[in-house]
């Protein structure tokens, strides 16, 4: 990781004699300063605290986000916000897509990131096909695909020609899906990250370096559900 990479917030106080660091999540922290403190000097003392910050980030990015699902929150599905309403109804779930709502029976409304973590997982098939689709299309010779839960890395591949894709990706935008697994799949042809895997990658997915920020900017909204690292 790298400091230049991440966002900070300027938070100054009157009353506030030292320097304060909170890091919200892998790539954001907020910097506490007396009132006095200049843009440039934060800088400094950035830099100056570069490893500490690091860790702090590096310690924020595993931390489990916790959300309260009452009636009328939302969570993502491919980029999309969808309403959670809780009514009296035979099904577990059903989803509205056009009306982007989510219904969930009232009897497991206190079960509710339970039932959740089982639409998600009912849309697994998505992503697979999604995978298939892609490496059928343009000749990749894929052998597999998996998608579990995992929150340390988007997707990944295997010398056995395997791809597995994080779960999350669920609520990302297709496009974002799309270049995870043009990633992966590229990965098939080139395991590193040389320039011929770049390019080959550009080639498939134009548009990568725009997803690749997207995800970094808006990944912590995609982990909201209970997880087990695989």
């Amino acid at each position: 990781m790298n400091i230049s990479d991440t966002k900070y917030k300027i938070i100054r106080s009157t009353r506030r004699k030292r320097v304060g660091v909170r890091a919200q999540d892998a790539n954001h922290f907020e910097i506490f300063v007396p009132e006095h403190i200049s843009d440039e000097a934060v800088v400094k003392i950035i830099i100056a605290n570069r490893e500490h910050i690091l860790r702090l980030l590096e310690k924020a990015s595993h931390k489990k986000i916790k959300i309260d699902y009452q009636d009328g929150v939302t969570v993502l599905l491919q980029g999309k916000e969808l309403t959670l309403r809780y009514i009296d109804m035979e099904y577990l779930w059903d989803l509205n897509f056009e009306e982007s709502t989510l219904y969930i029976a009232n009897e497991y409304r206190t079960m509710s990131e339970a039932v959740l973590k089982n639409f998600y997982e009912q849309q697994f098939f998505k992503l697979k096909d999604m995978c298939q689709e892609l490496a059928t299309r343009y000749k990749f010779p894929l052998n597999k695909v998996y998608v579990r839960w995992t929150k340390s890395k988007w997707g990944s591949c295997s010398s056995l020609k395997n791809v597995s894709l994080s779960a999350y990706l669920l609520m990302a935008p297709l496009q974002v899906q799309e270049y995870i697994i043009f990633h992966e799949l590229c990965h098939l042809m080139h395991p590193d990250h040389s320039p011929a895997f770049y390019d080959l990658l550009e080639s498939y997915c134009p548009e990568w370096k725009e997803h690749k920020l997207w995800l970094k900017e808006n990944g912590w909204r995609l982990r909201i559900l209970p997880h087990s690292e695989v």
